[in-house]
């Protein structure tokens, strides 16, 4: 009897560290500033956490069960990401164009890796989405600023070559000028004598 209790006290406290663990990841995960969701092998979203909800405007429960598909512009992209997680394990920085629900297009760096089972098969996958929308619009500001400034410095440089040959021009019809004076005066001065 006294066994019997002692392991009811075992097992009672191993499914209550069991809780508490279950209870901890469940924090972590949600604590993740970076939106994050796991996805199995079918690119099927299986979870996702508080910041991908706010970054993509879905509720968790919207996106669970939901092909990943549904987070792109281009609706291929999960299966390309799939497959290179097969091929190198894990992705990192990859960009991509993904879709709010409010169908707000969004530039993101996707990093994921893949998740195995005790076999070590692979049974899912992380990824990661970092914003990077304000980068890339400051990218193609700076850009337009490039270019902008590229044709200034072109058409400048049309003009200093324009300058340069009316300057070269110039400069060749006063050296036949001097040398037609030079001829003149000898001419004068063969008349004169």
């Amino acid at each position: 009897m006294e066994a019997r209790n002692s392991q009811k006290i075992i097992i009672q406290q191993l499914s209550e560290d069991l809780e508490d663990l279950e209870s901890y990841i469940k924090d972590l995960w949600q604590f993740l500033p970076l939106p994050t969701c796991y996805v199995n092998p079918f690119q099927i979203v299986l979870d996702a956490n508080s910041a991908l909800e706010e970054f993509f405007g879905w509720r968790v429960s919207e996106l669970i069960g939901e092909k990943m598909e549904k987070l792109f512009i281009e609706k291929n992209q999960a299966q390309k990401i799939y497959q290179k997680i097969l091929k190198t394990g894990r992705i990192t920085n990859q960009e991509s164009k993904v879709l709010t629900k409010a169908n707000q297009e969004k530039f993101v760096n996707i990093s994921a890796t893949t998740r195995r089972g005790n076999k070590g098969s692979i049974i899912g996958y992380y990824l990661a989405f970092s914003d990077v929308s304000e980068f890339k619009k400051l990218q193609a500001g700076l850009e337009k600023m490039v270019e902008e400034r590229t044709k200034e410095l072109q058409k400048k440089v049309q003009e200093l070559e324009k300058l340069n040959k009316l300057a070269t021009g110039r400069e060749l019809k006063m050296v036949e000028l001097k040398k037609e004076i030079v001829r003149l005066k000898i001419e004068l001065e063969k008349t004169r004598l």
